[in-house]
């Protein structure tokens, strides 16, 4: 039986990885492709639930039909690019990777609702040195909310702050990514924490709680 293999990202239906990846995914089946009509980075876990969606008609680089929506997309894989970086991106290396998994999937099957992570870093295909089974690792964000003013004196709000920074754990995708290696983590759509589960059992859950005063620290908000 022919596989027929669904293609999406969250940076656009036109970006250039996107096209790497088709091509690749072509040599092991039946390719549709269905992704964002824009960039989404970031908005990976949006869900539309106040409207309806739209699919159009595009075209790749190669001519084939592929459709965007102007919905979110639900997942990606992404390739690691510095920050600021300007220069020609060669996501050949990612799509090749990419296949690799694809056909081990294929080949050894997965438990029901469990997805395949995969991170690249951004390197040749000589300088990586191979893939790791990882566990997720801790990114940390530093978000800043800035207050402007409009032209008709209304506030408007920007988020901003530094790029976020991974810590290089040994272990973790951002681990592996840093010693040069193809990160592929085994993720659950189920995330419920169920060894935590015993620990709530012991709380008591009939009697009323005694009302406390709890002190929220302040909402900050800096201005430019």
């Amino acid at each position: 039986m022919e596989k027929h293999i669904l293609v999406t990202n969250d940076d656009g239906v036109l970006a250039p990885g996107l096209f790497a990846l088709v091509k690749e995914m072509r040599q092991i089946g039946k390719v549709s492709v269905l992704a964002p009509d824009r960039n989404w980075s970031g908005g990976g876990h949006v869900k539309t639930l106040d409207r309806a969606l739209r699919v159009r008609a595009e075209l790749l680089t190669d001519g084939t039909v592929a459709y965007a929506s102007d919905g979110a997309p639900s997942d990606c894989v992404s390739l690691e690019v510095p920050e600021g970086y300007l220069g020609e991106i060669d996501y050949g290396p990612a799509a090749h990777a990419s296949q690799m998994v694809a056909w081990r999937m294929i080949e050894n099957g997965l438990p029901p609702e469990i997805l395949l992570n995969v991170n690249v870093p951004f390197l040749s295909d000589e300088q990586i040195h191979g893939f790791r089974l990882t566990r997720l690792g801790l990114r940390v964000y530093h978000s800043r909310l800035d207050e402007c003013v409009d032209p008709r004196d209304r506030p408007y709000y920007w988020i901003g702050g530094d790029a976020s920074t991974g810590v290089p754990e040994r272990g973790t995708d951002i681990g592996a990514l840093a010693e040069g290696f193809i990160s592929v983590t085994p993720l659950q759509l189920d995330l419920t924490a169920y060894h935590v589960l015993t620990d709530l059992n012991s709380w008591s859950w009939r009697e009323q709680p005694q009302k406390h005063i709890i002190h929220l620290p302040d909402f900050m908000v800096s201005k430019p």
